[in-house]
């Protein structure tokens, strides 16, 4: 019998926008770090939880109200 690891209880993150988010904003830790094998992208990995997603969700509702219109640079 071969030895398997299941990564079912864990989600990964490559966006680093997305990882400073939950880790910053939100005080959710990561378990690790590390490179995807053939694309060398630095991932995070998250254990998967209610809250993990609500925050991701509160992310991308966040994320696709910013647009040029409604984004003030001052000079």
């Amino acid at each position: 019998m071969e030895n398997q690891v299941s990564d079912k209880g864990f989600f990964y993150v490559y966006d680093n926008g997305l990882r400073k988010f939950l880790r910053f904003d939100k005080n959710i830790e990561w378990n690790c770090s590390g490179l995807n094998v053939k694309t060398k992208d630095q991932f995070w990995q998250f254990t998967k939880s209610e809250y993990l997603f609500e925050c991701i969700n509160e992310y991308i509702i966040a994320k696709k109200t910013i647009t040029p219109t409604n984004i003030h640079v001052s000079e």
